[in-house]
């Protein structure tokens, strides 16, 4: 009988990942069914109310921009926020979840059962935030053992718990979302002391401001 492992997700508001401990204690990143090491966080719901999730679904967000989701994750733990297609609504958590079912799926392809997750979120997310981001891992069939702070992920990946008592900066500029978070470190702890951050600023801002420029 194969063991059920746990993942980390980076469920981001442009592109997400999906990566695991191997047998030798060293993270490696999972390429989804594309063999992509990222995947567009975009849904693409068709005529007959079918997803598509990925690259595809971003190529259809030209052709078919009312079919198509993104960003979702500026507005997870927003209860009063929903895409209206094929006469359905659905909420930025079930948009998530089926960005997450994609990287799940892909995963399990290559290393076998997964029931238990650990996801990020910025660490300027609140409560509300936090809880739709674990809701959106059990409507895609996770128990999310952890909910982290990008920032805190960041620094544990850099080594930077290594390090003995420093007070460090993290500085993360993503597709959708900007934060900056300052963090003590030292002896095996990272702790996040203060941050902020801003959920509607990120490269897709800039790039639209150049294509109007552009234009």
């Amino acid at each position: 009988m194969t063991q059920a492992r746990a993942i980390g997700i980076d469920l981001g508001t442009t592109y997400s990942c999906i990566a695991w401990l191997n047998e030798h204690g060293q993270p490696v990143t999972l390429p989804n069914q594309e063999g992509e090491l990222s995947t567009p966080s975009v849904v693409f719901f068709d005529e007959q109310g079918q997803t598509i999730v990925g690259t595809e679904a971003l190529r259809n967000a030209i052709a078919s921009p009312q079919r198509v989701v993104q960003h979702a994750k500026r507005h997870m733990g927003d209860g009063a926020k929903f895409w209206k297609i094929n006469d359905y609504r659905y909420s930025a958590e079930q948009i998530s979840s089926l960005v997450l079912k994609k990287l799940l799926d892909a995963a399990q392809e290559q290393i076998g059962e997964i029931r238990q997750a650990v996801i990020t979120v910025p660490a300027y997310f609140n409560d509300a935030q936090r809880q739709a981001t674990k809701d959106a891992g059990q409507i895609a069939g996770l128990e999310v053992m952890r909910i982290i702070n990008e920032p805190t992920a960041a620094a544990l990946a850099y080594g930077l718990d290594r390090k003995k008592n420093e007070t460090i900066a993290v500085y993360d500029f993503g597709g959708g979302t900007f934060d900056i978070s300052i963090l003590e470190v030292g002896d095996g702890v990272v702790e996040v002391k203060s941050t902020n951050g801003d959920t509607h600023l990120g490269g897709d801002n800039v790039d639209h401001r150049i294509i109007e420029w552009l234009i």
